[in-house]
């Protein structure tokens, strides 16, 4: 059984990923800087976040409403 995000999931789409998760994990040994290193750091933690509100909001079908 499949899950259902990866339905439509080609071999081509997985090498895709394969591959940026190689250079992600490349990167900050090549780019010698701390202040890159610290944001690609901020970005990673907002990445975080929005794929967690993503399935919050998007999977679960929960709304938020204002008062």
């Amino acid at each position: 059984m499949r899950l259902p995000v990866f339905a439509y999931a080609r071999p081509k789409d997985f090498a895709f990923t394969a591959l940026a998760a190689i250079v992600i994990a490349v990167l900050p040994l090549v780019l010698n800087d701390s202040f890159f290193i610290l944001v690609l750091q901020s970005l990673a933690y907002l990445f975080i976040v929005v794929l967690g509100l993503d399935i919050l909001v998007g999977w679960t079908g929960h709304e938020f409403t204002s008062l």
